[in-house]
């Protein structure tokens, strides 16, 4: 696609969706390096909440999808997350099941603009990661959700967000 002749990077926003995942763990650093060589402008961040309402970069709600480990992301606390091996990627000096606000910072600090697709709904929860990103200085400016809830509470806690409300299915409601 980017070497395309019908895509102009210089006038193109392009955001991977978590990143290359059949070589690189999606939502991860890992994938932000990757990003950096491959002229992409954002990187969609999918933020699930933990039991103990942590916000972590994953994909999939079933960590099995992921994982040598079974279960899904809401009924897991953070720290028990970590035990689990990423399929088919080899161990590295820091998790690969990472925060949100940690990847979202890496990212921005690169260059790469995090859009953060919440896929839960935790009034506390989203209000802490939002002050979590504006206390060590990463701008996030785009929030993603395909719940109208989540986009209300966050345009509550900051008017100048950007707002990204992701609809699957077009009916004629």
């Amino acid at each position: 696609l980017i070497s395309s002749s019908l895509i102009d990077t210089a006038h193109t926003f392009l955001i991977a969706d978590g990143g290359n995942g059949t070589e690189i763990p999606k939502n991860t650093k890992f994938a932000v390096d990757d990003l950096m060589t491959k002229s992409f402008s954002a990187i969609k961040i999918d933020a699930r909440l933990t039991k103990d309402k942590k916000w972590v970069s994953l994909q999939s709600e079933d960590i099995s999808t992921v994982t040598d480990g079974k279960g899904n992301v809401k009924d897991i606390n953070y720290y028990d997350l970590l035990n689990h091996n990423i399929k088919n990627f080899r161990p590295q000096e820091f998790p690969v099941i990472e925060l949100v606000e940690s990847t979202a910072k890496y990212a921005y600090e690169n260059s790469i603009f995090p859009v953060i697709f919440f896929h839960d709904y935790s009034k506390s929860a989203v209000k802490n990661l939002l002050g979590k990103l504006s206390n060590d200085g990463t701008r996030v400016l785009y929030f993603a959700s395909d719940d109208i809830r989540v986009l209300e509470y966050i345009r509550k806690l900051n008017s100048d967000a950007s707002l990204l409300y992701y609809v699957s299915e077009i009916n004629d409601e």
